[in-house]
């Protein structure tokens, strides 16, 4: 099939929607609930993906992150954190694959 040349245009509240419910349940990209976030068109889990992908390795995904965080630090209840994994040994390096052990 020839590419058109056309962009297809997403609403982001919408792409950024869809990236949080991933992130938040953990599934696949490939399993990602499409007619959940996007009812009337026929989008692509790829489309979600590029954008988180683009997104990360330009370092805005984890401005955005940074700066949620920030804004709403005085209502996270931090008492419920559950963080997994905190005790795996970094076997190449903590410090040159950033593992900070904290």
């Amino acid at each position: 099939m020839a590419k058109t040349g056309r962009k297809i245009c997403v609403p982001l509240w919408r792409i950024v929607k869809a990236i949080l419910n991933i992130l938040k349940t953990d599934i696949q990209w490939k399993y990602l609930p499409m007619w959940q976030f996007f009812a009337f068109a026929k989008y692509s889990w790829a489309l979600v993906y590029s954008h988180f992908n683009k997104w990360s390795q330009t370092g805005i995904w984890e401005k955005c992150h940074r700066k949620s965080i920030a804004d709403h630090r005085s209502q996270l209840d931090m008492s419920l954190e559950n963080l997994v994994g905190n005790y795996i040994p970094a076997k190449r390096g903590g410090e040159a694959t950033g593992y900070l052990g904290r």
